[in-house]
């Protein structure tokens, strides 16, 4: 009855749905469909390639999950519109002073915004695919917030006249190399320069009064401060206040040695992510506090001095140090009254707690008195973790670390190619968690726990686990837990199992051919860093499927390389959700109707209907093969 109910009022709804397009949308060609609010604003665009805006429509919403879910090449405008026109495709307010909408999918690769233009507005070049150059007008002065967020711009001039550039503004453009600031801004707002890893140099005019600490996270260029700047200045590429008190970013890019200033006496939080080419670093002795996650994505460096007066290292993140791979060397004075130094590991004075580890060294040698280990989120080339007999928090048994009575994993020696369970194990979470999450839950990085781990077995007597094939399950192997990130070849998942870690295939290298059972209603799947995968099944019974390579690309450059040629959906599908696969990917799939999508939105997901299976991959921007046979 319930089921017949829930039914009932998908089908209520959907009707309801098309019913308000048919009443209030304007023309548009068959691939597109577009709804309007009772004002005249559009607030849901949906198909692929272009449509034409009627006179009735007043606006379009300002809205990332609107131009997000299309592949819109084109928009056109009615000339009896009174309030939104159009040029070479692009959307603009009736007098042109507005660029609202430049399509994602327009196959452009440069664009001059035309000299009338005086506010880019929000999202206006969001996620656009192929624009690489953009000239902007000297008459503009405001651009918006995410104007143009995970677009793969190369170049871009900002002209003087420009006095705003909103939050996010340039968040995500990895590509970007290149910008030709003369702004006179007088703030730059929070992750405005997020993840513009390959950003080259950034010019700051002596406008700029305010920078959030996180404008710059994950940043490469270097930075190059007007002499006129009251408040920061810049020395051989590194931004600080103007009195050289507070560092505020080194670049990302930038390799070799730093050895920080005698002036400086606080380091922003974000000073030092995504730096993946320093190599050495050194504090001065003014520095009482920093959190160590600052050094998130240094995969490069080597050497860490600490100051002789530091006294607080806390996290921004908690546990999540990670990208240190590297890292061979950690010194601090031995005047220091609050951290000590043993076997090359950073101890608090009286080495309780081990907060830092030099992960690029073979061995590991825990300290006795050591009851707290943070900070393990980096990979690691040990081989060999000593604990002393009396350390009453943690043993090492066959070269693992866990914790006293080998319940669960605290360390993973990454140089393991086979593993076998311990019969007392319960929790196998460092063995297998493989994205970082920041503060909001968005995933910002990779762990990659036990890259080289090709089998794995469980002890005789474990109640917890069983294997199979060399791949972990729970005991009555109903749950998929974990498969080897350097197992090799294709895989089938066994028809019992009714559920998977989100995390068991995610840096599966070697995996090329992955088939999900029939007996799994709900799969979630992350396939970062499966390079070789090129094939995908679900089988029929499969109803909802969340596909993933991670939800951003940082300094870490977790989504690299993922290239699958065919995925195939069964007749089940009723919800659905792809993100970060390849655009050239094809989707073989049953036209289905009355389904829905899975949003990420807030930080929780959410469900909203969408017109079909087919439309949501097109939209997409994958590609789509009808299958016909109800078999599969």
């Amino acid at each position: 009855m319930k089921q017949l109910q829930h039914s009932i009022t998908r089908f209520i709804t959907i009707f309801f749905l098309i019913i308000i397009s048919l009443l209030f949308s304007s023309k548009a060609d068959a691939k597109v469909s577009i709804e309007l609010r009772d004002n005249g604003n559009i607030f849901k665009v949906t198909g692929t390639g272009s449509f034409n805006i009627g006179s009735d429509v007043t606006g379009v919403e300002e809205s990332y999950l609107l131009r997000n879910n299309t592949s819109i090449s084109k928009i056109t405008v009615s000339k009896n519109n009174k309030y939104l026109a159009s040029k070479d495709g692009v959307l603009y307010n009736k007098k042109m002073t507005k660029l609202i909408w430049y399509p994602s999918h327009k196959k452009t690769s440069s664009f001059k915004v035309p000299h009338t233009v005086k506010i880019i507005c929000n999202y206006a070049f969001a996620d656009s695919r192929y624009l690489k150059k953009i000239n902007l007008n000297n008459k503009l002065g405001e651009i918006n917030e995410c104007a143009f967020k995970n677009s793969s711009i190369k170049s871009i001039n900002i002209p003087s006249s420009v006095k705003h550039i909103g939050l996010e503004c340039f968040m995500g453009c990895s590509n970007l190399q290149t910008i030709d600031n003369e702004s006179n801004i007088s703030k730059i707002y929070a992750y405005t320069f997020n993840n513009c890893i390959s950003l080259k140099e950034i010019k700051l005019g002596g406008s700029v009064e305010e920078i959030s600490e996180n404008a710059f996270k994950n940043c490469g260029a270097m930075f190059n401060v007007a002499t006129s700047n009251k408040y920061y200045t810049s020395k051989d590429g590194v931004l600080y206040s103007k009195d050289i008190k507070e560092l505020i970013k080194y670049p990302g890019l930038k390799d070799g040695s730093y050895i920080m200033p005698v002036s400086v006496y606080s380091v922003n939080n974000y000073a030092f992510t995504g730096c993946v080419n320093l190599k050495r670093l050194i504090f001065n002795d003014n520095i009482t506090e920093f959190p160590l996650d600052c050094l998130n994505g240094c995969s490069s460096l080597e050497v860490l001095g600490l100051s002789e007066k530091l006294e607080h290292i806390d996290t921004i993140y908690g546990d999540s140090v990670y990208g240190l791979s590297s890292l061979k060397e950690i010194t601090i004075s031995e005047q220091n009254k609050h951290f000590k130094i043993y076997n090359n590991a950073l101890y608090s004075v009286d080495y309780k707690c081990l907060w830092l580890m030099p992960f690029a060294k073979t061995s590991l040698d825990i300290h006795k008195d050591t009851e707290l280990i943070l900070n393990k989120d980096s990979q690691n080339k040990f081989n060999k973790i000593i604990v002393p007999d009396t350390n009453n928090f943690f043993t090492s048994y066959k070269n693992v670390l866990y914790n006293k009575n080998i319940k669960s994993i605290e360390i993973f020696p990454d140089t393991l190619t086979s593993y076998e369970v311990p019969a007392t194990l319960k929790n196998v979470n460092a063995l297998i968690t493989y994205t970082i999450l920041d503060e909001n839950g968005y995933a910002m990085g990779c762990r990659g726990a036990a890259p080289n781990l090709k089998n794995i077995t469980v002890e005789k007597g474990n109640k917890y686990f069983k294997s199979k094939d060399g791949c972990l399950f729970n005991f009555d192997m109903t749950k998929l837990y974990a498969f080897p990130r350097a197992k090799k070849g294709k895989y089938i998942i066994p028809t019992g199992v009714k559920e998977i870690n989100a995390d068991a295939f995610a840096g599966a290298r070697y995996l090329t051919n992955l088939t999900i059972s029939s007996g799994m209603r709900y799969v979630g799947i992350n396939v970062a860093d499966c390079n070789l995968l090129r094939k995908i099944t679900f089988k029929k019974g499969v109803e909802i499927v969340y596909l993933y390579a991670g939800f951003a690309t940082d300094a870490s450059n977790f989504q690299s390389n993922i290239n699958i040629k065919n995925i195939f959906f069964p007749s089940t599908i009723d919800g659905i959700g792809i993100y970060s696969i390849n655009n050239n990917a094809i989707f073989h799939a049953y036209n289905n109707t009355g389904t829905y999508q899975i949003e990420y939105s807030d930080y929780e997901f959410i469900e909203q209907n969408i017109k079909s299976i087919k439309a949501y991959i097109i939209n997409k921007g994958y590609i789509f093969h009808t299958r016909s046979d109800k078999a599969f």
